[in-house]
């Protein structure tokens, strides 16, 4: 967060949200997002390896005012275009942009049957198609390029490797193992066994084929940073590899200003509140319960 203004903004959704509260709002609550930055933006593989442009993160996802994500995304691109040294008159043009976008499809989704809004998405194509001039079209094909060959990457290899056994690598100071090898063997394992109890009965026959390999510790982003995060190795076979992220989650940042969430396990509200406003989601986004009684969302 020290980096730039940018960064700090990323970082600082609490503050943010301190600030929103006290202007002013038409009444009208969302599921929000309540993290809606730049930064959060960005391609992804939907299950089926598409590409598609849409939020990646809903840590602190719950219903409140709708103006709020707004403003944060709007606010999050001027840091943005002051940092590559933008002027100002740049910056509010940008911020110009952003709304004429919005507004238009905002007033096409009212008209729009509640399924076919539910289904829509923007994906990699109708992203260079609706580039508005050569130029950026080629900067969003390099792009989708870089995007596309990051998806199509083997993580399997890259991640694990044969010490005493089939393992995830330590890449420090980012991924590291407990010091306690016997927590591998006990406590993962019945964590997981919770996990699965909350998947749809069709998902937990396929999770069930997959067994324990290996676990270690992850360090997470800038808005994370310091939170509980794990990632587990399981295979179904020596070439089916389930790689999961097991994130600590804690209450919304919008909670002291929006009201508390109707669900008491904060993983559930991240995973519902993704499951309603990514346009596609991973198979197994789930959630659990330390021993300790740490709550932790699944993906």
């Amino acid at each position: 967060m020290l980096a730039d203004p940018f960064a700090f903004l990323q970082g600082s959704a609490a503050l943010m949200a301190c600030d929103l509260a006290a202007t002013p709002i038409s009444g009208i609550r969302v599921l929000a997002c309540g993290d809606c930055h730049l930064a959060k933006l960005g391609l992804f593989a939907t299950p089926e390896r598409n590409l598609v442009f849409d939020l990646n993160d809903f840590d602190e996802a719950l219903p409140a005012p709708w103006e709020w994500d707004i403003k944060r995304l709007a606010a999050s691109i001027v840091a943005a275009g002051r940092v590559q040294g933008l002027y100002d008159h740049s910056n509010e043009t940008a911020v110009h942009v952003f709304a004429q976008s919005y507004r238009p499809h905002l007033c096409e989704y009212v008209d729009t049957h509640l399924l076919d809004v539910l289904y829509s998405f923007l994906d990699d194509k109708t992203l260079i198609a609706t580039a508005p001039n050569l130029k950026i079209r080629q900067d969003r094909q390099h792009v989708v390029a870089k995007a596309r060959a990051s998806v199509c990457e083997y993580l399997f290899p890259r991640v694990t490797g044969l010490v005493d056994g089939t393992r995830i690598l330590d890449q420090l100071p980012f991924v590291f193992h407990f010091p306690e090898p016997r927590y591998s063997e006990t406590g993962v394992p019945k964590l997981l066994s919770e996990y699965c109890k909350k998947l749809p009965e069709h998902k937990v026959r396929l999770f069930e084929r997959n067994h324990f390999e290996d676990f270690a510790f992850k360090v997470v982003g800038v808005g994370s940073l310091g939170t509980c995060c794990f990632i587990v190795f399981l295979l179904a076979g020596s070439n089916n590899p389930l790689v999961l992220q097991v994130k600590e989650a804690r209450p919304s940042v919008l909670e002291p200003y929006a009201g508390k969430s109707e669900f008491n396990h904060n993983g559930q509200r991240i995973v519902i509140g993704q499951r309603l406003m990514q346009s596609a989601n991973g198979m197994f986004l789930g959630w659990l319960t330390s021993i300790v009684g740490i709550q932790f969302s699944v993906r």
